[in-house]
């Protein structure tokens, strides 16, 4: 699953994270002179290299149904982690075509969650600025600009409605270009 985009700043992965980004216990592991300015439990994230909402390319896919990810905000990165779960990311291949290649992505998760590994998405947010973000119940969507002009789209899915954590993960930030505040809250 590993994919690191270093002009980006993004990085995702799963087995080659622990002891770098994460440790055995599933916390963040930080930097020289980082600090956890908030951390947010029952999280899901999605991320996308585009703004586009279909066919946008996948980054990192956000699974269905409860939301069992933690989400750190640190003064140098957005980090999400996740225990793996095998059954919510294969019963979608469980068809019969399916069938063969979810058997095999079966046993490469459970090797990983065996091993310790967990599911990462790691963005160092000085890389980044804000074009728009949306609030809704529950949920944030951040339209982000690279500093190679490449455009991004992370969506923050939590259990209940966190204004000041969503209010938190949008400050890391800076505005992007002329619509700088287009912020909308529904």
């Amino acid at each position: 699953m590993a994919r690191n985009d270093a002009n980006a700043g993004i990085e995702v992965g799963d087995l080659d994270g622990l002891n770098r980004i994460y440790g055995p216990d599933g916390g963040v592991l930080t930097k020289s002179g980082e600090t956890v300015l908030g951390v947010r439990d029952r999280c899901e994230l999605g991320a996308f290299e585009s703004w586009r909402k279909l066919f946008a390319p996948l980054v990192f896919e956000s699974l269905r149904g409860a939301s069992a990810g933690r989400v750190f905000v640190t003064t140098e990165r957005l980090v999400f982690l996740r225990e793996i779960d095998t059954w919510k990311q294969v019963k979608a291949s469980m068809s019969p075509l399916g069938l063969p290649g979810a058997v095999v992505k079966e046993a490469e998760l459970n090797r990983i969650k065996g091993a310790g590994g967990r599911q990462y998405f790691q963005l160092w947010t000085s890389g980044f600025s804000l074009a728009w973000a949306k609030r809704v119940d529950g949920l944030i969507g951040l339209r982000l600009v690279g500093r190679d002009g490449r455009k991004w789209r992370v969506v923050v899915h939590a259990d209940i409605d966190d204004p000041p954590f969503f209010a938190l993960i949008e400050g890391r930030f800076p505005r992007a270009g002329h619509n700088a505040g287009a912020v909308e809250v529904a």
